[in-house]
Protein backbone atom coordinates (compact mmCIF):
# COMPACT_ATOMS: atom_id res chain seq x y z
CA UNK A 1 0.00 0.00 0.00
CA UNK A 2 2.81 2.44 0.92
CA UNK A 3 4.59 1.71 -2.39
CA UNK A 4 1.37 2.38 -4.31
CA UNK A 5 0.96 5.71 -2.58
CA UNK A 6 4.58 6.62 -3.37
CA UNK A 7 4.10 5.54 -7.00
CA UNK A 8 1.22 7.99 -7.37
CA UNK A 9 3.34 10.79 -5.86
CA UNK A 10 5.99 13.03 -7.41
CA UNK A 11 8.81 11.25 -5.54
CA UNK A 12 11.68 10.11 -7.76
CA UNK A 13 11.70 6.29 -7.88
CA UNK A 14 15.35 6.39 -6.86
CA UNK A 15 14.27 7.58 -3.39
CA UNK A 16 11.36 5.21 -2.83
CA UNK A 17 13.08 3.69 0.23
CA UNK A 18 13.37 6.97 2.16
CA UNK A 19 9.64 7.45 3.08
CA UNK A 20 9.60 3.98 4.63
CA UNK A 21 12.54 4.97 6.83
CA UNK A 22 10.82 8.21 7.80
CA UNK A 23 7.77 6.25 9.01
CA UNK A 24 9.89 4.82 11.83
CA UNK A 25 10.40 7.42 14.57
CA UNK A 26 13.60 6.80 16.58
CA UNK A 27 13.95 7.19 20.36
CA UNK A 28 14.42 10.83 21.36
CA UNK A 29 17.62 11.98 23.07
CA UNK A 30 15.64 12.65 26.27
CA UNK A 31 14.22 9.11 26.17
CA UNK A 32 17.71 7.69 25.73
CA UNK A 33 18.94 9.58 28.79
CA UNK A 34 15.96 8.43 30.85
CA UNK A 35 16.41 4.75 29.93
CA UNK A 36 20.01 4.94 31.14
CA UNK A 37 19.04 6.67 34.42
CA UNK A 38 16.36 4.05 35.10
CA UNK A 39 18.76 1.21 34.25
CA UNK A 40 16.73 -0.22 31.36
CA UNK A 41 19.64 0.28 28.94
CA UNK A 42 23.38 0.10 29.33
CA UNK A 43 25.32 3.32 28.98
CA UNK A 44 26.68 2.18 25.62
CA UNK A 45 23.25 1.41 24.14
CA UNK A 46 21.71 4.56 25.61
CA UNK A 47 24.57 6.70 24.27
CA UNK A 48 24.14 5.11 20.84
CA UNK A 49 20.39 5.87 20.88
CA UNK A 50 21.14 9.37 22.14
CA UNK A 51 23.53 9.96 19.24
CA UNK A 52 21.11 8.51 16.65
CA UNK A 53 18.46 10.90 17.97
CA UNK A 54 20.78 13.81 17.26
CA UNK A 55 22.30 14.27 20.68
CA UNK A 56 25.86 15.42 21.10
CA UNK A 57 27.77 12.51 22.67
CA UNK A 58 29.94 14.79 24.80
CA UNK A 59 26.81 16.14 26.51
CA UNK A 60 25.41 12.73 27.51
CA UNK A 61 27.07 12.59 30.95
CA UNK A 62 26.04 16.15 31.80
CA UNK A 63 22.44 15.44 30.88
CA UNK A 64 22.29 12.20 32.87
CA UNK A 65 23.62 14.03 35.95
CA UNK A 66 20.91 16.70 35.79
CA UNK A 67 17.96 14.70 34.42
CA UNK A 68 15.00 13.56 36.53
CA UNK A 69 13.20 15.15 39.46
CA UNK A 70 14.40 15.14 43.07
CA UNK A 71 12.21 14.79 46.18
CA UNK A 72 9.69 17.60 46.72
CA UNK A 73 11.28 20.59 48.44
CA UNK A 74 8.62 20.84 51.18
CA UNK A 75 9.00 17.13 51.98
CA UNK A 76 12.77 17.52 52.01
CA UNK A 77 12.54 20.47 54.41
CA UNK A 78 10.41 18.35 56.73
CA UNK A 79 13.13 15.69 56.72
CA UNK A 80 15.67 18.43 57.41
CA UNK A 81 13.64 19.62 60.42
CA UNK A 82 13.83 16.12 61.85
CA UNK A 83 17.58 15.90 61.24
CA UNK A 84 17.49 13.19 58.55
CA UNK A 85 19.25 15.28 55.87
CA UNK A 86 21.65 18.25 55.94
CA UNK A 87 21.26 21.77 54.62
CA UNK A 88 23.79 20.91 51.90
CA UNK A 89 21.34 18.25 50.67
CA UNK A 90 18.59 20.86 50.63
CA UNK A 91 20.78 23.17 48.54
CA UNK A 92 21.51 20.32 46.14
CA UNK A 93 17.83 19.45 45.79
CA UNK A 94 16.98 23.09 45.05
CA UNK A 95 19.80 23.23 42.48
CA UNK A 96 18.50 20.08 40.76
CA UNK A 97 14.94 21.45 40.68
CA UNK A 98 13.52 24.04 38.33
CA UNK A 99 13.61 26.64 41.10
CA UNK A 100 15.87 29.58 40.35
CA UNK A 101 18.79 29.38 42.85
CA UNK A 102 18.39 33.04 43.73
CA UNK A 103 15.22 32.07 45.64
CA UNK A 104 17.01 29.44 47.75
CA UNK A 105 16.75 31.40 51.01
CA UNK A 106 13.05 32.08 50.44
CA UNK A 107 12.36 28.44 49.62
CA UNK A 108 14.04 27.35 52.86
CA UNK A 109 11.54 29.41 54.86
CA UNK A 110 8.96 26.74 54.05
CA UNK A 111 10.56 24.59 56.77
CA UNK A 112 8.68 26.59 59.42
CA UNK A 113 5.25 25.45 60.59
CA UNK A 114 2.57 27.72 62.04
CA UNK A 115 -0.28 27.04 64.45
CA UNK A 116 -3.68 26.51 62.90
CA UNK A 117 -6.54 28.85 63.95
CA UNK A 118 -7.97 26.04 66.11
CA UNK A 119 -4.64 25.58 67.91
CA UNK A 120 -4.35 29.34 68.46
CA UNK A 121 -7.83 29.57 70.00
CA UNK A 122 -7.10 26.52 72.19
CA UNK A 123 -3.87 28.12 73.42
CA UNK A 124 -5.74 31.34 74.20
CA UNK A 125 -8.45 29.51 76.17
CA UNK A 126 -5.85 27.60 78.18
CA UNK A 127 -3.96 30.80 78.99
CA UNK A 128 -0.82 29.78 77.06
CA UNK A 129 -0.91 32.95 74.97
CA UNK A 130 -2.33 36.44 75.32
CA UNK A 131 -5.14 38.00 73.31
CA UNK A 132 -2.61 40.25 71.57
CA UNK A 133 -0.51 37.27 70.52
CA UNK A 134 -3.55 35.35 69.27
CA UNK A 135 -4.70 38.42 67.32
CA UNK A 136 -1.29 38.84 65.69
CA UNK A 137 -1.04 35.17 64.71
CA UNK A 138 -4.52 35.07 63.18
CA UNK A 139 -3.92 38.28 61.25
CA UNK A 140 -0.66 36.79 59.94
CA UNK A 141 -2.71 33.83 58.71
CA UNK A 142 -4.66 36.26 56.57
CA UNK A 143 -7.96 36.38 58.43
CA UNK A 144 -10.04 39.56 58.31
CA UNK A 145 -9.53 41.89 61.29
CA UNK A 146 -13.22 41.90 62.29
CA UNK A 147 -13.34 38.10 62.29
CA UNK A 148 -10.14 37.90 64.33
CA UNK A 149 -11.59 40.34 66.87
CA UNK A 150 -14.75 38.27 67.26
CA UNK A 151 -12.90 34.96 67.63
CA UNK A 152 -10.28 36.28 70.06
CA UNK A 153 -12.86 38.16 72.12
CA UNK A 154 -15.09 35.11 72.51
CA UNK A 155 -12.21 32.79 73.36
CA UNK A 156 -10.69 35.22 75.85
CA UNK A 157 -14.06 35.73 77.59
CA UNK A 158 -14.57 31.98 77.96
CA UNK A 159 -11.04 31.57 79.25
CA UNK A 160 -11.45 34.28 81.87
CA UNK A 161 -14.74 32.83 83.07
CA UNK A 162 -13.26 29.34 83.45
CA UNK A 163 -10.18 30.63 85.23
CA UNK A 164 -12.34 32.66 87.61
CA UNK A 165 -14.53 29.69 88.50
CA UNK A 166 -11.58 27.42 89.09
CA UNK A 167 -9.85 30.02 91.24
CA UNK A 168 -12.96 30.49 93.39
CA UNK A 169 -13.20 26.74 93.93
CA UNK A 170 -9.54 26.58 94.94
CA UNK A 171 -9.96 29.48 97.36
CA UNK A 172 -13.04 27.89 98.94
CA UNK A 173 -11.17 24.61 99.43
CA UNK A 174 -8.27 26.50 101.00
CA UNK A 175 -10.65 28.43 103.25
CA UNK A 176 -12.40 25.23 104.35
CA UNK A 177 -9.04 23.64 105.17
CA UNK A 178 -8.31 26.55 107.49
CA UNK A 179 -5.34 27.77 105.48
CA UNK A 180 -7.03 31.11 104.86
CA UNK A 181 -8.82 33.28 107.37
CA UNK A 182 -12.12 34.88 106.40
CA UNK A 183 -10.33 38.21 105.87
CA UNK A 184 -7.66 36.60 103.70
CA UNK A 185 -10.28 34.74 101.70
CA UNK A 186 -12.17 37.99 101.09
CA UNK A 187 -8.96 39.72 99.97
CA UNK A 188 -8.14 36.93 97.49
CA UNK A 189 -11.67 36.92 96.07
CA UNK A 190 -11.47 40.65 95.38
CA UNK A 191 -8.08 40.10 93.74
CA UNK A 192 -9.57 37.72 91.16
CA UNK A 193 -12.30 40.17 90.20
CA UNK A 194 -15.19 39.79 92.67
CA UNK A 195 -16.87 42.84 94.12
CA UNK A 196 -16.03 43.30 97.81
CA UNK A 197 -19.74 43.52 98.67
CA UNK A 198 -20.37 40.10 97.13
CA UNK A 199 -17.74 38.26 99.20
CA UNK A 200 -19.71 38.16 102.51
CA UNK A 201 -22.68 36.70 100.62
CA UNK A 202 -20.46 34.00 99.15
CA UNK A 203 -19.06 33.20 102.60
CA UNK A 204 -22.53 33.08 104.20
CA UNK A 205 -23.84 30.83 101.43
CA UNK A 206 -20.83 28.55 101.79
CA UNK A 207 -21.17 28.32 105.58
CA UNK A 208 -24.92 27.71 105.28
CA UNK A 209 -24.25 24.92 102.82
CA UNK A 210 -21.83 23.28 105.27
CA UNK A 211 -24.31 23.61 108.15
CA UNK A 212 -27.11 22.17 106.03
CA UNK A 213 -24.91 19.26 105.02
CA UNK A 214 -24.05 18.48 108.64
CA UNK A 215 -27.68 18.86 109.75
CA UNK A 216 -28.87 16.54 107.00
CA UNK A 217 -26.47 13.86 108.19
CA UNK A 218 -27.75 14.15 111.80
CA UNK A 219 -31.39 14.16 110.71
CA UNK A 220 -30.80 10.98 108.68
CA UNK A 221 -29.40 9.25 111.76
CA UNK A 222 -32.38 10.36 113.91
CA UNK A 223 -34.77 9.00 111.30
CA UNK A 224 -33.03 5.61 111.29
CA UNK A 225 -33.34 5.36 115.08
CA UNK A 226 -37.04 6.30 114.98
CA UNK A 227 -37.82 3.68 112.33
CA UNK A 228 -35.85 1.06 114.30
CA UNK A 229 -37.82 2.07 117.45
CA UNK A 230 -34.54 2.76 119.22
CA UNK A 231 -35.79 6.17 120.36
CA UNK A 232 -39.26 7.58 121.06
CA UNK A 233 -40.99 10.31 119.11
CA UNK A 234 -40.44 12.70 122.06
CA UNK A 235 -36.68 12.02 122.05
CA UNK A 236 -36.54 12.50 118.31
CA UNK A 237 -38.37 15.80 118.63
CA UNK A 238 -35.85 17.04 121.19
CA UNK A 239 -32.90 16.03 119.00
CA UNK A 240 -34.37 17.82 116.00
CA UNK A 241 -34.77 20.94 118.12
CA UNK A 242 -31.09 20.75 119.06
CA UNK A 243 -30.11 20.55 115.38
CA UNK A 244 -32.06 23.75 114.78
CA UNK A 245 -34.90 22.35 112.70
CA UNK A 246 -37.90 24.68 112.71
CA UNK A 247 -40.92 23.41 114.65
CA UNK A 248 -43.16 23.10 111.58
CA UNK A 249 -40.48 21.18 109.67
CA UNK A 250 -39.78 19.04 112.78
CA UNK A 251 -43.44 18.06 113.14
CA UNK A 252 -43.62 17.23 109.43
CA UNK A 253 -40.56 14.97 109.78
CA UNK A 254 -42.05 13.13 112.76
CA UNK A 255 -45.39 12.63 111.01
CA UNK A 256 -43.75 11.28 107.86
CA UNK A 257 -41.52 8.93 109.84
CA UNK A 258 -44.50 7.58 111.80
CA UNK A 259 -46.30 6.71 108.56
CA UNK A 260 -43.13 5.20 107.11
CA UNK A 261 -42.64 3.09 110.25
CA UNK A 262 -46.15 1.65 109.87
CA UNK A 263 -45.63 0.92 106.18
CA UNK A 264 -42.33 -0.82 106.85
CA UNK A 265 -43.80 -3.13 109.59
CA UNK A 266 -43.52 -6.78 108.65
CA UNK A 267 -46.26 -9.36 109.14
CA UNK A 268 -46.27 -13.14 109.51
CA UNK A 269 -46.90 -15.08 106.34
CA UNK A 270 -49.89 -17.40 105.85
CA UNK A 271 -47.54 -20.39 106.16
CA UNK A 272 -46.05 -19.12 109.43
CA UNK A 273 -49.52 -18.57 110.93
CA UNK A 274 -50.66 -22.04 109.79
CA UNK A 275 -47.57 -23.64 111.28
CA UNK A 276 -48.20 -21.96 114.64
CA UNK A 277 -51.84 -23.13 114.61
CA UNK A 278 -50.75 -26.71 113.83
CA UNK A 279 -48.26 -26.60 116.75
CA UNK A 280 -50.95 -25.23 119.06
CA UNK A 281 -49.21 -21.90 119.55
CA UNK A 282 -52.33 -20.08 118.38
CA UNK A 283 -55.90 -21.24 117.93
CA UNK A 284 -57.33 -21.98 114.49
CA UNK A 285 -59.89 -19.22 115.10
CA UNK A 286 -57.05 -16.74 115.65
CA UNK A 287 -55.23 -18.09 112.60
CA UNK A 288 -58.41 -17.60 110.56
CA UNK A 289 -58.61 -13.94 111.63
CA UNK A 290 -54.97 -13.39 110.69
CA UNK A 291 -55.47 -15.04 107.29
CA UNK A 292 -58.47 -12.78 106.72
CA UNK A 293 -56.28 -9.75 107.55
CA UNK A 294 -53.84 -10.92 104.90
CA UNK A 295 -56.66 -10.80 102.36
CA UNK A 296 -57.77 -14.43 102.09
CA UNK A 297 -61.50 -15.06 101.51
CA UNK A 298 -63.54 -17.45 103.67
CA UNK A 299 -63.33 -20.42 101.31
CA UNK A 300 -59.53 -20.14 101.18
CA UNK A 301 -59.36 -19.81 104.98
CA UNK A 302 -61.25 -23.12 105.35
CA UNK A 303 -58.82 -24.81 102.97
CA UNK A 304 -55.82 -23.35 104.85
CA UNK A 305 -57.23 -24.55 108.18
CA UNK A 306 -57.74 -28.05 106.76
CA UNK A 307 -54.24 -28.06 105.32
CA UNK A 308 -52.74 -27.18 108.68
CA UNK A 309 -54.61 -29.91 110.55
CA UNK A 310 -57.80 -28.27 111.90
CA UNK A 311 -59.78 -31.34 113.02
CA UNK A 312 -63.06 -29.36 112.91
CA UNK A 313 -62.87 -29.20 109.09
CA UNK A 314 -64.66 -32.04 107.29
CA UNK A 315 -62.48 -33.56 104.61
CA UNK A 316 -62.95 -33.47 101.73
CA UNK A 317 -64.01 -29.88 101.98
CA UNK A 318 -66.09 -29.96 98.80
Amino acid sequence: MLNQVIAYSDINPAFYGLPALLSQEPMSSADAVETYIKGTQSKEDALNAFTIAGGEPSQFDVLTDTAGEGIGIVSALNLYNHGFITEETIDALIAYSRINPKWTDVVKLQRYKFLSPYQIVTALKSGDCTSDQATQWLLEEGYAADQVKAVVGGAASGSAKTAKNVTEAVLLDTYEAGLLSEAQFAEQMVAIGYEAAAVPIIIDAYNAKKILGAATTVITQIKKQVLAKQITTQTASGLLDQVGVQSQVRDAYLKDWAVEAQVEQKSLTAAQIGGMAKKGIVSYAYAASRWAALGYNQDDIVLLAADYGDASITIPVA
